[in-house]
C-alpha cells in the first residue's frame, strides 16, 4: 500500500487502472523545480511530469532538507492531491507533517531514475486498499484541514494558499476585508450600528474605504501567491490585496525559507567560504567568492592570476546556469513550454559538461537559443512596457535590474581580471520585463565568451591565510546583482560577518512594481526582478 492510498477493495479493474497510472506519474515538486535543477536533477529525463498545482498531481516530490516555514505549506500541498497519491523523498532525512516516504533516493540522476522505477511498481501494487489512513495537517487549528479519501478544507492554486473566509481573484467578496479576524460576511455588531442604535448606511459603512478609479469604494480581496507557486521562486511568500483585477498592495513576507545560517557563520575561516555558500542553494559559487576575497582581504592575501581567472570561470558558468534557471521558471509564469523546455535542457547541459569542447559545444547552443528568443514576437509584445519603475533607485540596486535601465553599474568593472579580459557590461534601456530579459540573454552568450578566455571553469582552492587577524570586505557580482560582505577575522576565526544582498534591495520594488497593475502583469513584473528568499531568510 501507497501513503495516499485510494479507499476500496483491490480489483482487477483498478489494478489495471493504478497500473496505467504509475505509468504517468505528475509529480508536485517542494520546494520547486529550480532547487531540482541546481542539484542537476533532471526529473522529467527520469520519468515524470510536472504539475502546476498539487490537485493535478499524483506524486509529492520534496528534495532536500526542508526549512521549517516550507513544512506546513508542504502538507497543505499534499492534502490538495487526489488519492491515490504518493510520496517521493529525495536527500531529504525527514519529512515531519507527512506520512512516511514511498521511496526515499540521494540526490544523484541515477538514484533518482532507479526510485521512480521503484515507486512506479509500488504504486501500481498499493494504489487502492480496504483501509487507508486519513490525514490531518498537524499544527493546522485555523484550518482543521483533514483528509478522508481526498476531502480537506483549504483551497489552493499551485501554492496561492486562501482561507475559506477570502475570496478568490476572479471572485471579490461582497464586504471589504476584515484584518482583525472576521470573515468580512459577518461584521461586529459595533460596526453595523450607528450610535443611535440604528443601521449604517451603506454610505456611512464605506465612507473611509479607499476609491477606485471609477470613484467607487473598493472591494478588497486579498491573494497569497506562494510559498509554492508555479513561475515564482520557491519560497517566496508573496501577499496581493486587489480590486477586482488590480492590485493595490502587494508584501512579501520573508521566513518560509529561514535555516538560521547567519548564526553559524562566525567560526574557522577555512570553512567559512563553505559556510557562506549554503546561503543559497541556486548560486552558491558567487557566495563562496565572496568569503574568499573577504578573507584575503582581511588577511592581505592576493590571489595568484591563474586563481583569479579560475574563479572568474567558475562564476560565469554560474552566472549562465542561473539566467537559464531563472528562464524556464519565467517562461512557466509565461505558459511558454517551449522555452521553459530549452532553457532547462541547456541548464543541464551546461551543468553536466565535464571538459572544454563540451563547454563550447553547449555555448554554441546557447548563442542559437538566444537569437531566436531575442527574435520571438510574443515575448516583446508580453513584456514590453510590464514591470516598469518609477522610484528611480536602479542605480543603487545594481545587477541586471540597472543594467536593464540602461545603467552601467556592475561590480565586475573593478575587478582587474575582467578589466584584463575586456570586460564591458550589457546594457538595455527599457526598464521593464523586456529590457530585464534581454540584458539576461546577452550575459548568457558574454559569459560563455569570458569562459573561453580563460579557458577553465574549474574552482580553485584559495590561497593559505599567513595573517590570522583583520577586517575585510569583498563586493562580488552575483546573477541578481553585487553582493557585499564585511568580516572580522582573528586567530583565522571569523568572529563577525555582515552580508548585504541583491535580493535584500530587489525586495523593495515589488510594491511599485505591482501596484496598479493588472494581476496577471503584476506576477510578470515582480518575476522579471529575479527574487531569491533564500537570500532574504538567512
Amino acid at each position: 500500500m501507497i501513503s495516499g492510498a485510494r479507499i476500496g477493495q483491490p480489483t482487477w479493474l483498478r489494478h489495471l487502472v493504478a497500473r496505467a497510472e504509475s505509468h504517468a506519474l505528475t509529480a508536485f515538486v517542494v520546494p520547486g523545480t529550480a532547487v531540482a535543477r541546481a542539484h542537476r536533477l533532471d526529473l522529467v529525463a527520469a520519468g515524470l511530469s510536472i504539475a502546476p498545482t498539487p490537485r493535478h498531481a499524483n506524486l509529492l516530490v520534496v528534495i532536500g532538507e526542508l526549512p521549517e516555514g516550507l513544512v506546513q505549506p508542504m502538507a497543505v500541498a499534499y492534502a490538495q492531491m487526489a488519492r491515490p497519491r504518493a510520496i517521493l523523498s529525495i536527500g531529504t532525512a525527514h519529512l515531519a507533517s507527512l506520512p512516511a516516504p514511498d521511496v526515499t533516493v540521494t540526490l544523484d540522476q541515477a538514484a533518482l531514475t532507479a526510485g521512480i522505477a521503484a515507486l512506479q511498481r509500488r504504486f501500481a501494487a498499493g494504489a487502492w486498499a480496504a483501509d487507508a489512513d486519513a490525514f490531518a495537517i498537524e499544527g493546522d487549528t485555523q484550518h482543521g484541514a483533514m483528509d478522508h479519501a481526498g476531502h480537506n478544507h483549504h483551497m489552493m492554486h499551485g501554492g496561492m494558499e486562501m482561507t475559506e473566509h477570502e475570496a478568490t481573484p476572479s471572485e471579490p467578496q461582497d464586504m471589504p476585508m476584515d484584518h482583525g479576524g472576521h470573515d468580512g460576511m459577518a461584521m461586529d455588531m459595533d460596526m453595523d450600528m450607528d450610535m443611535s442604535g440604528g443601521f449604517m448606511s451603506m454610505v456611512a459603512m464605506t465612507q473611509d474605504l479607499p476609491r477606485s478609479q471609477d470613484g467607487l469604494p473598493m472591494e478588497w480581496s486579498e491573494a497569497p501567491f506562494g510559498p509554492l507557486f508555479p513561475g515564482l521562486p520557491g519560497g517566496l511568500m508573496l501577499t496581493l490585496i486587489l480590486d477586482g483585477d488590480t492590485v493595490v498592495q502587494a508584501t512579501v513576507t520573508p521566513g518560509a525559507v529561514h535555516r538560521g545560517l547567519a548564526g553559524t557563520w562566525p567560526g574557522p575561516a577555512a570553512s567559512f567560504p563553505d559556510r557562506l555558500a549554503s546561503l543559497d542553494p541556486l548560486i552558491s559559487v558567487a557566495y563562496r567568492v565572496l568569503a574568499s576575497r573577504a578573507l584575503e582581504h582581511a588577511a592581505a592575501v592576493e590571489p595568484t592570476e591563474a586563481i583569479a581567472r579560475h574563479r572568474v570561470g567558475a562564476q560565469e558558468r554560474e552566472r549562465a546556469v542561473s539566467h537559464l534557471s531563472w528562464l524556464a521558471d519565467f517562461a512557466t509564469l509565461l505558459g511558454d513550454r517551449w522555452l521553459a523546455g530549452r532553457a532547462e535542457e541547456l541548464q543541464f547541459a551546461l551543468m553536466r559538461a565535464a571538459d572544454d569542447p563540451s563547454v563550447s559545444r553547449v555555448g554554441r547552443e546557447i548563442a542559437v537559443f538566444v537569437r531566436r528568443v531575442e527574435r520571438t514576437p510574443f515575448l516583446r509584445t508580453r513584456l514590453a512596457g510590464i514591470g516598469h519603475d518609477a522610484s528611480h533607485a536602479a542605480e543603487k540596486i545594481g545587477g541586471p535590474f540597472a543594467r536593464g535601465n540602461g545603467l552601467s553599474v556592475d561590480a565586475r568593472h573593478d575587478d582587474p581580471t575582467y578589466r584584463d579580459l575586456g570586460f564591458v557590461p550589457v546594457l538595455h534601456d527599457g526598464n521593464d520585463a523586456w529590457a530585464r530579459l534581454r540584458v539576461r540573454l546577452g550575459e548568457l552568450t558574454q559569459s560563455m565568451d569570458l569562459i573561453r578566455a580563460v579557458g577553465t571553469t574549474t574552482f580553485p582552492a584559495p590561497p593559505a591565510l599567513t595573517v590570522g587577524s583583520g577586517r575585510g570586505k569583498a563586493t562580488v557580482e552575483t546573477p541578481r546583482g553585487p553582493a557585499t560582505l564585511h568580516i572580522m577575522l582573528q586567530d583565522r576565526q571569523v568572529t563577525e560577518a555582515h552580508l548585504d544582498t541583491p535580493t535584500a534591495r530587489l525586495v523593495h520594488l515589488v510594491p511599485g512594481m505591482a501596484t496598479g497593475r493588472e494581476l496577471a502583469d503584476a506576477l510578470i513584473g515582480i518575476a522579471s526582478l529575479d527574487l531569491s528568499p533564500w537570500e532574504i531568510d538567512r
